[in-house]
């Protein structure tokens, strides 16, 4: 059974999309409804909404595209700002199932096959917070890579402009396209795409001209720079630091030193070490086997064995290039970027959601047993772990054996398309150029 069908009509029903986009939507949202949580986050996006910019601090107050249109709900309608947030969320689901499933039923006859691709923590946990520009950022970045997809570069640009005024990550994904595009020799494309964001940039340092500065209250490029080590430590190998500015902290202090005068920034005086704390770690991993099932792996699996093949002979088309670049990178740059390493992680959604998908299913002659095979191991590498983990979600031991769990679904997946017959790079179509 191919999954993967690369006879299919290259224009499926639009009805068909629509009606699994709405299908999606509501198992979602009624998965997830009653399980939404608000961060401190939502107090600056709530502001923003009810147009008071001057008390956000940095930076929120840059993410002003969602909260925006939030307002413009609210104003037209006289829902309150959180049921305002709530049809931005749901609008936004809608759009990124519709714009993934569009592209997916160019190639699959299964339509099962997109549900069991997006029925993944990934979507869930992004609709829980439905609030922050996470969400909205999704749809517009899907409906960037479906208009790439189809080779409208010219309308894309439009996308990355909204998508810098949603959430300023936006930078990494232009460059990323920039330098796609001009490799492919689409120069006025990528010239527009840098202009857009520049635009976007500028509009944003107007609008945000009487927010307040970051907690730490030093330089916004310092704070980016700063943030990085301060991560890594924390998630990536459990050191825990803290500084005076922060306020309260996890665990109390091993070791404190005042920093001189000289190295005083803004609110920062004081850093402390606070121990070894192995939970963030685990929890790292955890979201990097998990959070989009087996697929990561086995993108990193098919890149290793046929790197050279596939990109170094220019075999993929650049839209594949932009998103496999843009999500790799922001998949494993994730734990440096902040403390929500699951939601960090999860920009990395293009890479493997539409371009590590089709690149994998067209790269393989799949039969019916390994077929099956695989979708199963996805669904217990999504959901096993997760469910473990929250049967008991103070236990370190219970989040040990998730850890397990999850790296034998992933040894499984990858000794498993092992077996199956490499497919010739041949015929060009919307994931290959030809050979």
């Amino acid at each position: 059974m191919a999954i993967v069908d690369q006879a299919a009509p290259r224009v499926p029903s639009v009805w068909v999309t629509l009606l699994q986009a709405a299908v999606l939507t509501t198992i979602v949202a009624a998965l997830t409804w009653n399980l939404n949580h608000k961060l401190d986050d939502y107090d600056g996006y709530e502001s923003i909404a009810q147009g008071r910019m001057s008390e956000v601090t940095k930076p929120f107050a840059n993410r002003v595209l969602a909260a925006s249109l939030v307002h413009a709900v609210t104003a037209a309608t006289g829902l309150s700002t959180e049921q305002g947030f709530a049809v931005i969320g749901v609008l936004s689901l809608f759009g990124i199932a519709a714009c993934v499933a569009a592209v997916l039923n160019s190639y699959t006859k299964h339509p099962a096959f997109v549900f069991a691709l997006l029925l993944i923590p990934w979507l869930l946990g992004l609709f829980r917070e439905y609030y922050l520009p996470d969400l909205p950022h999704a749809a517009l970045a899907a409906v960037y890579f479906l208009l790439l997809y189809k080779g409208r570069y010219w309308e894309s640009i439009p996308l990355l402009f909204l998508m810098q005024l949603t959430r300023e990550a936006t930078v990494l994904l232009a460059v990323v396209a920039v330098v796609v595009l001009i490799r492919d020799r689409r120069w006025r494309p990528a010239l527009a795409s840098a202009g857009a964001v520049a635009a976007a940039m500028a509009l944003v340092a107007y609008a945000i001209r009487d927010a307040q500065p970051n907690l730490h209250h030093i330089n916004s490029v310092l704070y980016l720079v700063l943030k990085v080590p301060f991560n890594i430590s924390r998630n990536v190998f459990g050191v825990m630091l803290w500084t005076d500015s922060l306020g309260s902290k996890e665990l109390p202090a091993v070791w404190t030193m005042d920093l001189p005068s000289w190295l005083v920034r803004g609110n920062i005086h004081r850093i402390e070490y606070c121990g070894f704390d192995p939970v963030p770690p685990m929890e790292t991993l955890l979201s990097f086997l998990t959070l989009f099932g087996v697929v990561p792996v086995l993108l990193v699996r098919e890149l290793w064995l046929r790197w050279k093949r596939m990109v170094g002979a220019g075999l993929l088309r650049p839209w594949v290039k932009i998103a496999l670049a843009y999500g790799l990178v922001s998949f494993f740059a994730g734990p440096a970027l902040g403390a929500s390493v699951r939601r960090l992680v999860g920009y990395g959604w293009p890479a493997f959601l539409l371009a590590g998908v089709l690149l994998l299913a067209g790269s393989y002659c799949l039969d019916r047993r390994t077929a099956v095979g695989l979708l199963i191991i996805q669904v217990l590498a999504c959901w096993g772990p997760l469910a473990l983990v929250e049967s008991m979600p103070e236990s370190i031991s219970m989040l040990a054996a998730a850890l397990g769990l999850a790296v034998v679904l992933n040894v499984a997946a990858w000794r498993l398309i092992g077996q199956a017959t490499p497919e010739p790079f041949a015929e060009a179509d919307g994931v290959f150029s030809g050979v």
